[in-house]
């Protein structure tokens, strides 16, 4: 530069970096969500440069401080940090499916493990037969991992305490969370289930069997002399009902010594539910 007779002149610049909504506006084809996740660096450096004509022989001296610190080079002095953050939830999303009849909310338990085999939660199902496992927040810093989580269904240990009439499910349901990232400041969740009854899901079934009797017998009392065994017949006949549960021309029996007619038993189960 030409001094036009001084021995030196200053010079003054300053570098900062363009905010994320100036930078979206210069970049091609930016979306509003490009750089969701980035924290700008709003540092401004400041450079002053002051040029002097101290020899004779044509080459002039520069002095350059960048933020009030002298340096040889500027482009080794002027540094700008961005902090990158991408957090997520995600959870593990169950099914309950009875056969039989129909499903009640909370009826059945289900229990998360780590895959140390450490039990983490406990859900019970909802009316619709979903139940859900949230896992809790992840962070950058969990990019890259894979956990492992083990869900089962909860079986009482003791007969007393299982739902009459059902069978429960004993799968082992193994679920591995990879951790991802989009670049936009939200993570991504891959999940391989394995181990269940259905491929791919985290699906529980149960099948109910109900079964009920109802006992059906007659006594005649004779009052004047002595009965005498068969002396009377007795008939059992269906008169309506869903099934058809006996012969459709009844049962007869005659009474015993006693005077009772025992038909015995009809047993009922889920399939003939009804009113007979």
């Amino acid at each position: 530069d030409d001094l036009a007779g001084a021995e030196s002149k200053t010079y003054d610049y300053q570098i900062r970096e363009l905010t994320k909504e100036e930078t979206i506006a210069r970049v091609n084809g930016a979306t509003a969500d490009e750089y969701d996740g980035y924290e700008f660096d709003s540092t401004v450096h400041r450079i002053h440069v002051v040029v002097s004509n101290t020899t004779s022989n044509g080459v002039l001296d520069v002095d350059c401080t960048v933020d009030g610190v002298s340096v040889s080079d500027v482009s080794n002095a002027v540094t700008f940090t961005n902090d990158y953050t991408a957090n997520g939830t995600t959870s593990i999303d169950g099914n309950k499916v009875l056969t039989g009849r129909d499903l009640e909310e909370d009826e059945f338990t289900f229990i998360l493990y780590d895959e140390d085999g450490e039990e983490i939660a406990r859900q019970t199902n909802g009316e619709d037969g979903t139940f859900s496992f949230g896992l809790g927040e992840f962070t950058q810093e969990n990019i890259g991992e894979t956990y492992t989580y083990t869900v089962k269904e909860y079986i009482p240990e003791n007969e007393s305490d299982k739902i009459e009439g059902i069978t429960y499910d004993d799968s082992e349901i193994t679920v591995k969370v990879t951790v991802g990232d989009t670049g936009k400041g939200k993570l991504s969740f891959t999940k391989e289930i394995t181990g269940g009854t259905v491929d791919g899901a985290v699906t529980f079934k149960n099948s109910y069997e109900g079964e009920a009797d109802v006992a059906f017998a007659a006594n005649k009392k004779l009052k004047g002399r002595h009965l005498e065994e068969g002396e009377f017949s007795f008939t059992l006949e269906q008169t309506s009902g869903p099934v058809q549960k006996i012969a459709k021309d009844g049962i007869t029996l005659p009474n015993d010594a006693s005077g009772s007619a025992d038909f015995g038993r009809i047993i009922f189960d889920q399939d003939e539910v009804g009113t007979y």
